[in-house]
């Protein structure tokens, strides 16, 4: 019993903790109000860890407030690059003005929740260029830009009619009670699969048929199995014009993994060019060969994945990098 009320109170707290803050620009001085994130759920794992190390919070996008950006100037980065004590030499401020292109467009004195995460990250990737940061750690940017896509990305439809039912009778909304010990990412997707065989079974029609297409969609959305959730937006494409909210939340996700595609495009440059300094240590030099392979495989791109992970293979030192590498490796088709 006490294990259970325990667990309970686990999963009663699956939320992220935050708080507003006071933040004044380094480099303009503009004073804008941003969101910390004093705790999520997202770092205990319990939204899942997708094969590419993406983490999710259950139920919350702690990624959209991780990163603040100047309403003014466009300066990004989180929270240590806006304390005072931290602030950049004289000669890195002066680089800033005028030289950040906001992937999206970003009104004067916009309120921070009406930027979109990648966006923050991106603008975030720029600052760390300007700023002579690593390539692999502005390609850590762009990948976590993203991610920051992929998890807005992934519409519920939370107020539809039946959709938590459905989506709970797939397999697809269990609590951490429920789920124990197993990643929510591979819950997930062995739900999907099953789904899938009771499509194929003809075991729905009409209605119920459209909302668990747009149920595999949005879920291989939201674990960045983009070639799946693209296969399954086509399914749903053919039922255009039959619900309006299906096909504005279609168009959404269609859209986010656009963004996605194009920020992991600007990670896989960088991750390549860091793997070709001799310098870089084995083991990282390997992760880097596993990132790239995994964006190969999320693009379809089976081939150059294969190399990839196998270079990963043979170069880690980690046991359980070449283990995970292997694995998705297997994957391939």
């Amino acid at each position: 019993m006490r294990l259970a009320a325990f667990l309970w109170c686990l999963a009663a707290s699956a939320a992220d903790e935050t708080k507003k803050v006071d933040v004044v620009c380094p480099i303009d001085g503009t004073r804008f109000t941003a969101t910390e994130i004093v705790r999520t759920d997202a770092s205990l794992g319990w939204g899942g860890v997708d094969s590419d190390l993406c983490c999710h919070a259950y139920r919350t996008l702690p990624m959209e407030n991780y990163i603040w950006t100047c309403p003014t100037c466009w300066f990004s980065g989180g929270k240590s690059r806006f304390d005072p004590t931290k602030a950049p030499r004289e000669d890195l401020k002066k680089k800033i003005p005028g030289a950040l292109k906001p992937a999206l467009p970003i009104a004067a004195g916009a309120r921070q929740e009406s930027i979109p995460g990648w966006v923050k990250y991106d603008l975030t990737a720029q600052v760390d260029t300007i700023f002579g940061a690593p390539a692999i750690e502005i390609a850590k940017r762009h990948r976590n830009a993203a991610w920051a896509a992929r998890q807005a990305g992934a519409v519920r439809l939370d107020d539809y009619d039946d959709w938590v039912d459905t989506s709970r009778a797939a397999g697809l909304e269990k609590d951490m009670i429920e789920l124990g010990k197993k990643n929510r990412s591979e819950v997930d997707l062995a739900a999907c699969r099953r789904l899938e065989k009771d499509i194929a079974a003809g075991q729905h029609a009409g209605t119920a048929l459209l909302l668990r297409r747009y149920l595999l969609a949005a879920t291989y959305r939201r674990r960045g199995e983009n070639v799946d959730a693209l296969r399954w937006l086509d399914e749903v494409d053919k039922s255009k014009g039959e619900n309006s909210v299906i096909d504005d939340a279609a168009k959404k996700v269609r859209a986010s993994i656009e963004v996605e595609r194009v920020q992991l495009k600007k990670a896989s440059e960088l991750y390549a060019k860091a793997i070709a300094d001799p310098a870089l240590d084995d083991n990282l030099c390997a992760q880097c060969q596993y990132i790239l392979g995994e964006i190969a495989r999320r693009n379809g791109e089976t081939k150059v994945a294969a190399e990839w992970y196998a270079k990963a293979i043979a170069t880690t030192p980690d046991g359980e990098l070449k283990r995970r590498a292997e694995t998705q490796k297997a994957l391939l088709k």
